[in-house]
């Protein structure tokens, strides 16, 4: 029989959805979309349903394996089957709380070290890293950089990359993650520009767009979020500070 979705998911207030019986973490890298995955567990043709929503996705798991422990192999299975889907890549963590205190606990891992420069963001993503209890050990400091005088200023972003680019683009937002990791002194720099909206679009970057810049000594990314304009600011924020995260966790896996 199908598994409905109203049976199953229930909305919390950030509207991170949970599930009856969910283990497997994971993020939206853009819009929230419905993911249907079938696999075969002991002979039995079992239908997954994923959500992405704005913060994290758990993984639908069968009600009849809700009375087994987690380290049962029936469930482990399950797990990995699922970590081996379409949606593998979008996993930070299995049982896990979220991925800015799994960013925290890896950081702390490797003995690293990470800092942030946020525009859009308007310092979501320290606030949700200081959320966690000794981020103290990794998390040098950030800024906010909302105007383009105090990304020149503080953080060394060209003035010519700013002319010719926009503060909205992927050469500002590298700019941005590696000034701000230069004046810090920190392994990892983060950084974050876009519209959040509601106003402030254009044809050519409308609002939903936002770009995530990653950097290190050895290495630099940047990923380019395509939001839907009818989402909330709030949304475009939290889900551009998730991105963040991510970022820096598969950074933290090359190293």
């Amino acid at each position: 029989m199908e598994m409905q979705p109203n049976k199953i998911f229930y909305a919390d207030a950030n509207s991170t959805l949970r599930v009856t019986y969910g283990k497997v973490r994971g993020y939206s890298p853009n819009d929230g979309v419905y993911f249907r995955h079938y696999t075969t567990l002991n002979g039995i043709m079992e239908k997954v349903l994923l959500e992405f929503p704005m913060q994290s996705f758990d993984v639908v798991i069968p009600k009849w394996m809700q009375s087994l422990p987690a380290d049962n192999p029936v469930v482990l299975e399950m797990i990995e089957k699922v970590k081996n889907s379409p949606v593998g890549e979008y996993i930070y963590a299995i049982d896990a709380e979220n991925i800015e205190k799994i960013t925290v606990e890896a950081l702390k891992d490797r003995g690293l070290t990470l800092c942030v420069a946020e525009s859009c963001t308007g310092g979501l993503i320290a606030k949700r890293i200081t959320d966690i209890a000794g981020c103290s050990d990794v998390f040098l400091g950030g800024c906010v950089t909302y105007a383009n005088e105090a990304k020149e200023k503080l953080i060394g972003v060209g003035h010519e990359t700013l002319e010719k680019y926009g503060a909205v683009s992927e050469q500002t937002a590298r700019e941005m993650a590696r000034g701000v990791r230069l004046a810090t002194g920190s392994d990892i720099g983060v950084s974050a520009t876009g519209i959040a909206g509601p106003t402030g679009g254009t044809p050519e970057t409308p609002v939903g767009t936002v770009f995530i810049g990653i950097s290190t000594k050895d290495f630099e990314d940047c990923r380019r979020l395509s939001l839907s304009p009818m989402r909330s600011r709030e949304y475009i924020r939290l889900a551009s500070a998730t991105n963040a995260f991510d970022m820096v966790l598969k950074v933290i896996k090359r190293s």
